[in-house]
């Protein structure tokens, strides 16, 4: 029904929409220092975690196992060689690379306030 509705040219620049932006994520991300590429794109799905300096994976992995909820985007979890990593599949054709650098900065907010809660904790 959907190749019917819209056609192949325009379900092709929706794919192609999707895949450009997963790239321009990844390029995103790799220009921040907080954040590890876990993967290359792989057709519109980016993995990457929150890997400051001086944290262990294990800390990566206890950091988004429990993913906030606000409903702002959605930035999955899954499984990758046994460690919790992020997923981000920016396929939805309204999605602007301005949505994609406030989903980054909203991340990495959500990481910082994790990290202060977890050192607070142990004081």
């Amino acid at each position: 029904a959907t190749l019917q509705t819209l056609g192949t040219d325009q379900i092709s620049d929706m794919v192609t929409h999707g895949i450009d932006l997963a790239q321009q994520t990844e390029s995103m991300l790799r220009n921040q220092p907080e954040w590890e590429v876990v993967t290359p794109t792989q057709l519109a799905i980016v993995k990457f975690c929150y890997a400051p300096q001086r944290i262990t994976p294990q800390q990566q992995d206890e950091y988004f196992s429990a993913h906030d909820g606000e409903g702002f985007a959605c930035v999955l979890t899954t499984q990758l060689k046994g460690r919790t990593v992020l997923r981000i599949c920016p396929i939805h054709p309204e999605t602007a690379e301005n949505d994609i650098c406030h989903t980054i900065q909203r991340m990495y907010q959500y990481a910082r306030a994790l990290k202060k809660e977890r050192v607070s904790n142990f004081s």
